[in-house]
């Protein structure tokens, strides 16, 4: 009687084991698939930021140019004087 009482023992033991493992690996999933979307989020508001970059950018640049034509203008106007 004692081995069949430990097999009962023993099955018992790896049902909870494998139960255990179950909601585990159901647990990283979810962290899996929140992390992914989390990452896809990120993507999105980095495409964003360089798009609004590249923006500022240009209009620095015309900035630039419209400054430097001005500090022509008022050197050539300086020289005539």
């Amino acid at each position: 009687m004692k081995k069949p009482f430990i097999l009962d023992i023993l099955l018992v033991a790896s049902l909870g084991i494998i139960c255990v493992a179950a909601i585990t690996l159901t647990n990283l999933s979810n962290q899996n698939r929140i992390l992914k979307e989390e990452i896809k989020h990120q993507k999105t508001i980095n495409e964003d930021v360089e798009y609004e970059n590249d923006a500022l950018q240009d209009a620095l640049e015309e900035r630039e140019m419209e400054v430097r034509y001005w500090g022509m203008k008022y050197d050539s106007i300086k020289q005539l004087h």
